[in-house]
């Protein structure tokens, strides 16, 4: 009986990791099962069964009861410990209380903070380098765009609104800050993570609600959130916002722990020359070899060799760090040409999530 159980279970994990592998950017199975592992420490089997019998797309629940066939008020009881959990999103329209099925990244990977374990970073840890990671840029569109730390850094000045951090800031009439999940899941690896603060990301509007909801983050002032891509500059972090038209995240993220600056290196694709509509251009003459641009550069797109600074620009992701502080302004950002402009395939996040998942379906993956 003790061996079947466990077939049982191993199954309707299996299910979930295919379901997961529809949404989003997908959830690819690895050989060694690194993705089961990493289920079964976030859903029981029965939140596991229920997550793969939800239909796709916001429902009440009384429309989830409807599909189920099953009573309103148990099923109303599991959608709100799920949502609860951060294993599926919840959202207020209204009057009414909406939820939906999420992907595993921007999803319940990241709104499972406060039940992330060292057992729980091991195998996400592990299934992103064997199978998560390539799926980053396996597509035309970024999971996350890059933007320029501030508008200031652009020649002319010139700069669309959807990339402009503090023009995104100042529109919003609900912020929240959370602790940066990749850094706080780098701190129970074996190297302890980095230095760089931990409540970095930037929450808006529904998001903001959920995570202030659930626990897992706190509501602040425009002038904090702004503050805080201030110290991001100066710390070297690297503004990421959601791939949508209305950004709902914002991210200020390290080289050492962020998934995406991460996948951005080691696995190369389509996506790195979209995930910025501007890229930095030198001025060799002006350029005296200082190597502060050496330092900031999270993708090595600057490098010293034989004592000047060699530039890449195939590797520059857009974000501006080292123009900030380029001591005689050799470097600058500029808008990329018109036929290179990125724009957010859907409104929303969700709708984004959307759009992908029906694109990777279209393509047979």
């Amino acid at each position: 009986m003790k061996r079947m159980e466990v077939i049982i279970i191993d199954d309707i994990y299996r299910k979930l990791q295919e379901k997961c592998d529809k949404v989003g950017i997908g959830f690819p199975a690895t050989k060694e099962g690194f993705e089961l592992n990493y289920l079964q420490e976030l859903f029981t089997p029965e939140e596991a069964e229920f997550f793969v019998k939800m239909k796709d797309g916001s429902q009440t629940a009384e429309e989830v009861a409807d599909s189920f066939g099953e009573d309103l008020k148990q099923i109303q009881e599991i959608l709100d410990s799920m949502s609860k959990k951060g294993l599926l999103f919840r959202v207020h329209e209204g009057t009414e209380v909406k939820y939906r099925t999420i992907p595993v990244i921007h999803g319940f990977y990241e709104f499972s903070m406060d039940r992330l374990t060292p057992a729980i970073s091991k195998n996400f840890s592990k299934h992103y380098v064997r199978g998560m990671g390539k799926n980053f840029f396996g597509g035309e569109d970024p999971f996350f765009r890059v933007i320029p730390i501030n508008t200031d850094i652009i020649s002319n000045k010139v700069v669309l609104p959807i990339d402009n951090a503090a023009g995104i800031i100042e529109r919003q009439e609900k912020i929240a800050v959370a602790d940066c999940f990749c850094r706080t899941a780098g701190k129970m690896g074996p190297g302890g993570g980095c230095d760089n603060p931990l409540e970095t990301c930037i929450l808006f509007d529904t998001f903001a609600d959920y995570y202030v909801e659930n626990g897992t983050g706190r509501y602040i002032t425009k002038e904090e959130a702004l503050a805080i891509i201030k110290r991001s500059d100066e710390l070297g972090l690297v503004i990421e916002v959601s791939n949508s038209d209305v950004v709902e995240v914002m991210c200020s993220c390290c080289s050492c722990c962020c998934g995406v600056l991460t996948a951005a290196r080691l696995f190369p694709g389509p996506a790195t020359k979209v995930m910025s509509n501007y890229i930095c251009v030198k001025d060799e003459e002006l350029c005296i070899n200082c190597g502060i641009c050496v330092q900031r550069c999270v993708m090595n797109a600057h490098v010293m060799a034989e004592d000047k600074v060699k530039y890449n620009n195939d590797l520059c992701i857009g974000c501006g760090l080292c123009v900030t502080t380029c001591p005689t302004k050799a470097l600058v950002m500029e808008m990329k040409k018109e036929d290179k402009i990125y724009t957010p395939p859907a409104h929303t996040l969700m709708e984004t999530y959307d759009y992908i998942t029906q694109k990777r379906k279209n393509e047979g993956k």
